[in-house]
């Protein structure tokens, strides 16, 4: 489950409402005892980490932009990119803008708002203007019978600031 806490600090830096996904996994590694949680890409990748293996130790110095704002999904899907004609939908958060305009996993998104995906050659982090963004957009959605289909998403903020 996602979710936003209050601050994070590590190695001195606070970090302010980042995202979290809490594991309610009971069976796993997720779903261990011992295990405190995940730091995840969007937090690590504000540092500079370097890894002393002689040492034993792991060293974070905070990056220029370590105090920034995090972007956070405001569209409640889950895209990978296996290949040059568009993005496979992975999942959507139930009620999510995604989920509301139809956008189904398996569906393969061809065309973003007016962009299309193999025409202009779009990776992910071209879209993520998109997804993390307040603006709502049109997607061409080519569905696994083949069928396409033209939904609008109107993005929202999915994980409220904590409070």
């Amino acid at each position: 489950t996602r979710h936003r806490v209050t601050s994070f600090t590590l190695a001195g830096a606070t970090m302010h409402d980042p995202p979290v996904t809490v594991s309610d996994a009971s069976a796993g590694q997720f779903a261990s005892r011992s295990l405190a949680g995940n730091i995840g890409l969007r937090v690590i990748s504000r540092y500079r980490v370097t890894f002393d293996f002689q040492r034993q130790t792991v060293t974070f110095v905070p990056g220029p932009h370590v105090d920034a704002p995090f972007a956070v999904d405001r569209t409640g899907i889950s895209l990978n990119q296996t290949g040059a004609s568009g993005f496979t939908v992975l999942s959507t958060v139930r009620g999510g803008p995604a989920g509301v305009a139809g956008v189904k996993p398996g569906d393969t998104i061809v065309e973003l708002a007016g962009h299309g995906i193999a025409r202009e050659r779009l990776g992910l982090d071209d879209v993520r203007e998109y997804i993390d963004g307040t603006r709502p957009f049109t997607m061409v959605i080519r569905a696994a019978d083949g069928a396409r289909r033209t939904v609008t998403i109107r993005p929202r903020d999915l994980l409220p600031r904590s409070r």
